[in-house]
């Protein structure tokens, strides 16, 4: 674990969410909002860093969250799946079957989705199967010579309706964006850039935003933008918490993969029993919830669904190379 990406601060914070150190779980901390995040107070080591909401302000936002609703819930493909909040947990690398049922549980119950591999899941998990991305070990090579994983999602209906299958494209975050085109017309409904896989050329804020301009761009048979017929799924090992999902979420990300973040908010290990995992998971899992609250409210946003995902506009760049914002689509501050 990077030291660069998880400093002291960052881990001393998320785990003040799951209720792991310092005070109750479940309360989210009010200083990602920007007083103490970079660039305004720590370097910036990447490209969201030098991101921020343009207009947000702690005291007296836009939109009370304490007062006001604020809608977190999304949909994906084609409005078929509601999700509680754009967050998937990823679980690949889990070894306790113990451990995978009980993540699963809490993810099951707060309407999340939950990644793993067709390895990990055990008859038991089969049977629940709902809200579960099961990745295959199955390549399919790319026309620029890199590779993409395939991945499933089961929606289990109603006892006398059938369930539904979702083909989800796994790929490297690639500066190319015609390999994505092409998956969404073979008929992927989502896509999931993962920035830590083999093959990766470009950083996931790139890849995030390019993906999502060019399926806006691009038509179907019909006419219809390519982008209301694929979901887009960020995933990347150094997205640290809510305030950097809640940025990728407005380049053009769905749902964002809290891969580590989930992990280090709780303390992690395979030794841990399974109630511990279970309270800490739950209350690090609302505290982002409402995390993302403040932020939305902070912007003005009210629905994260149809105001936050895609609206660059939200956001400016602060000491960020113009090449970068011009494909990010960001403006530079002050404009």
């Amino acid at each position: 674990m990077s030291d660069s990406i998880w400093s002291n601060r960052v881990k001393r914070l998320l785990r003040e969410m799951s209720g792991a150190e310092g005070r109750q779980g479940g309360e989210a901390p009010i200083v990602s909002m920007g007083t103490t995040a970079p660039p305004m107070v720590e370097v910036p080591r990447f490209i969201l860093d030098h991101l921020v909401s343009d207009g947000a302000q702690v005291t007296r936002p836009s939109i009370d969250p304490y007062r006001e609703p604020i809608e977190t819930h999304v949909y994906l493909f084609e409005g078929q799946l509601r999700l509680s909040m754009p967050v998937l947990l990823s679980c690949m690398r889990l070894r306790s079957q113990s451990h995978l049922h009980t993540v699963y549980s809490v993810s099951y119950r707060l309407g999340l989705l939950m990644m793993c591999s067709e390895g990990q899941l055990s008859h038991k998990l089969e049977e629940w199967g709902k809200f579960i991305v099961r990745v295959s070990e199955e390549k399919h090579r790319l026309k620029d010579g890199k590779y993409c994983k395939e991945a499933r999602l089961m929606r289990r209906a109603g006892l006398n309706e059938t369930g539904k299958v979702q083909r989800l494209a796994i790929v490297p975050s690639i500066f190319d964006t015609g390999a994505v085109l092409e998956l969404v017309r073979e008929g992927y409904a989502g896509i999931i850039i993962d920035e830590d896989i083999e093959g990766s050329d470009c950083p996931l804020e790139v890849a995030v935003s390019r993906t999502d301009r060019a399926l806006k761009e691009s038509r179907d048979v019909a006419g219809d933008p390519l982008r209301w017929r694929a979901s887009i799924i960020a995933i990347s090992s150094r997205v640290r918490g809510s305030h950097d999902a809640f940025k990728l979420l407005g380049l053009g990300a769905d749902i964002v993969g809290l891969d580590e973040t989930w992990q280090v908010g709780i303390e992690y290990s395979e030794g841990m029993p399974d109630e511990d995992l279970s309270d800490r998971l739950e209350a690090f899992l609302l505290a982002v919830q409402k995390e993302l609250k403040l932020l939305a409210g902070a912007a003005g946003v009210s629905s994260l669904y149809t105001s936050l995902i895609g609206n660059r506009e939200l956001f400016r760049g602060i000491e960020l190379d113009a090449e970068v914002r011009r494909l990010l689509g960001v403006k530079a501050a002050g404009e």
